[in-house]
């Protein structure tokens, strides 16, 4: 109808001007006068999800549902809300729904791609992003989206053509360029190394292609065994990814030091109603420790189930704070000191319904987030019958291997070795204090042991996780299912040593760090 999309228009006029009562006036008109047109409810559905009134937009979105039940659009909106209220249940029947129409382009089949990786399900991903080919043969996004499903899903031959022929037709992607160097360990006689170099050598705009190549050339040069040129790069690149954010060491040093304080052995012994569920598992520590490896050989296990890293825990603690009265957004460090306020109950019962989708069709399931370990007292009082473990490894092992990973968004002291070596101290302090304050509560396992006496370890760990023995977490390589952590390609194969000390051929480029992680510990270091 002519008069829905003028009405229509000036919703989103209004909305551009910060008017935004009037924009809601004008969608309660259009849905009071047009209740059978779908288009003014999911105009509806769209502006309460701008500004924040999500439940609203569910409520929109299912009306307009009523009216058009085959209504794709409207079945990616919903499925993206639930996903937003952590619905994943939901989320996972209405994706069904919509998978069970056909894409009618690429824009469709890539969206409906993202959606199902979100939910898991990788598989259909895959499908969706040929589909979205199919169409769209030409876009360089479908390509590389197809290239990071298949790696995830262990086809790295199918991923490496696929990445390919993104580079065929976007020589410059720069996320391309990064990926094609992790998927497979290259040779002196077949690399990218000259042609990243060129690459380099030329003029960008974008400082993150300057950033993205050179960590692929670093990588590339590590794999032939150039190891100060590839440190080289890697610094270089390390530079430049710092530059392109804010970030205050002390101000992390100073929450883990809240942490203690708040959860102090007082906190820790009283007595609190607390949530029952014994399905978690966590596992935590720092990134690039053997997590990835450990949560394999759990989740081979008939009884176990991966959710991989997810946000769930922080985000029943906002739950709560906000369901307490409290205002968002809150301050780091004032969330240490509020959520030790909130009732341990109202944490776990949350985290419970939250992860329902992982834990509701087997007998234990796995939150791989490594930077749980900040909750390590709070999971202790909310869920105590959930299991911790801790993945450790050598210093500098770990400190270098996090050195060398682009993570993007996360972990911003993996780039300079004086936050990086500060961060790791903080870290190990936390965890000396965890074991000191909560004896017996946590699992250690240590990467080198793990690797140079498996079967022992891992039956150690099934006892202390209360799984029988299963055979199939020996043979942790064979599990089908995705992986999209940065280890995505390494878990794919047998146990291997070849990673243990590997820090030692970089030789006195990383003295530096080496000072400062092993010789001379930080003044947050008590361990």
């Amino acid at each position: 109808m002519q008069l829905v999309q003028k009405l229509t228009n000036l919703v989103w006029r209004f909305h551009k001007e910060g008017k935004y009562q009037q924009a809601i006036a004008v969608c309660n008109d259009i849905n009071k006068k047009f209740p059978d047109d779908a288009k003014g409810w999911l105009t509806t559905s769209q502006l309460a999800f701008k500004i924040g009134q999500i439940d609203i937009a569910v409520k929109a979105t299912q009306k307009a549902l009523v009216v058009e039940p085959e209504n794709t659009a409207a079945l990616r909106s919903l499925t993206e809300f639930y996903l937003q209220l952590r619905d994943r249940c939901q989320a996972e029947q209405t994706l069904e729904k919509l998978l069970r129409l056909p894409a009618k382009d690429a824009f469709e089949a890539s969206s409906n791609g993202l959606l199902c990786i979100k939910l898991e399900k990788h598989e259909a991903a895959e499908r969706n992003f040929q589909k979205a080919i199919e169409f769209d043969p030409k876009e360089t996004t479908h390509h590389y989206n197809l290239a990071t499903v298949q790696r995830s899903l262990g086809n790295l031959e199918a991923a490496l053509i696929s990445i390919n022929q993104a580079l065929k037709l976007s020589p410059n992607d720069h996320e391309a360029i990064k990926l094609r160097s992790d998927v497979k360990s290259v040779s002196r006689e077949q690399n990218n190394i000259q042609e990243i170099q060129d690459k380099i050598a030329q003029k960008h705009n974008s400082s993150f292609f300057d950033i993205y190549a050179r960590y692929a050339l670093a990588k590339e040069l590590e794999d032939i065994q150039d190891y100060a040129a590839s440190f080289k790069v890697l610094s270089e690149a390390s530079v430049l990814m710092r530059k392109t954010f804010e970030y205050d060491l002390k101000s992390d040093q100073q929450i883990i030091q809240k942490i203690k304080q708040k959860y102090s052995p007082d906190y820790l012994s009283q007595d609190v109603p607390y949530s029952e569920t014994s399905k978690p598992i966590f596992i935590v520590g720092l990134p690039r420790t053997g997590s990835t490896l450990v949560d394999r050989i759990l989740s081979s296990h008939d009884d176990v189930r991966s959710a991989g890293e997810i946000d769930d825990l922080p985000a029943a603690i906002h739950y709560a704070l906000k369901k307490n009265g409290h205002i968002s957004p809150i301050s780091k460090i004032d969330l240490v000191g509020e959520s030790a306020k909130i009732l341990p109950k109202e944490i776990g019962e949350e985290y419970q319904e939250t992860t329902k989708f992982f834990s509701s069709k087997t007998k234990k399931f796995i939150d791989k987030t490594p930077s749980n370990f900040l909750y390590i007292g709070l999971i202790a009082k909310a869920l105590p019958n959930a299991k911790i473990i801790h993945v450790h490894r050598d210093p500098m092992d770990v400190c270098f291997a996090i050195y060398k990973t682009l993570f993007s968004r996360a972990y911003p002291f993996s780039y300079d070795f004086h936050e990086l070596a500060g961060y790791y101290h903080s870290y190990r302090s936390l965890m000396t204090y965890w074991d000191k304050v909560l004896p017996g509560t946590i699992h250690p396992i240590s990467y080198e042991k793990l690797i140079s006496d498996t079967e022992e370890e891992v039956r150690k760990l099934l006892d202390y996780c209360e799984l029988n023995w299963d055979q199939k977490c020996l043979s942790f390589y064979e599990n089908k299912s995705a992986v999209r952590t940065a280890s995505s390609s390494q878990v794919r194969e047998k146990v291997y040593n070849s990673s243990i000390g590997k820090w030692k051929k970089y030789g006195s480029e990383l003295s530096g760090l080496h000072n400062q992680i092993v010789l001379n510990k930080t003044a947050d270091s008590d361990y």
